[in-house]
């Protein structure tokens, strides 16, 4: 809702006196949208610090670390699959520290029904 400030000039009526109470209230209008949307921005844009900080401090490491993993997951699986040309058994190697996804394909996977 618009409120037409009334105009200083008590006297001042017609088109002249129509306009500048428009124009009067247009500005004061403006000004506090103006305001609002700085103080908006303000805000979301400490948010969205927040929210950047977070997923740099928490989720970049953690995402950085699943693919590490996964990649020594692959490392293990060829290497396992070296050890076991040479004739070494699955026993022996997993003493010797290997993670069982590396030493044994899930039974999902496997061809036996």
């Amino acid at each position: 809702m618009v409120v037409i400030a009334p105009d200083a000039r008590q006297g001042t009526g017609g088109l002249k006196g129509f306009l500048s109470r428009a124009t009067h209230s247009l500005t004061s209008l403006s000004k506090t949208f103006t305001s609002s949307a700085l103080s908006l921005v303000g805000v979301s844009s400490q948010y969205a610090f927040i929210a950047s900080s977070l997923f740099i401090v928490v989720f970049f490491p953690l995402i950085l670390e699943i693919a590490r993993e996964g990649e020594v997951l692959n490392l293990q699986k060829l290497e396992v699959q070296e050890l076991k040309k040479q004739g070494y058994g699955d026993q022996h190697m997993q003493q010797m520290g290997f993670a069982k996804e590396a030493l044994f394909q899930p039974s999902v996977l496997s061809d036996k029904k």
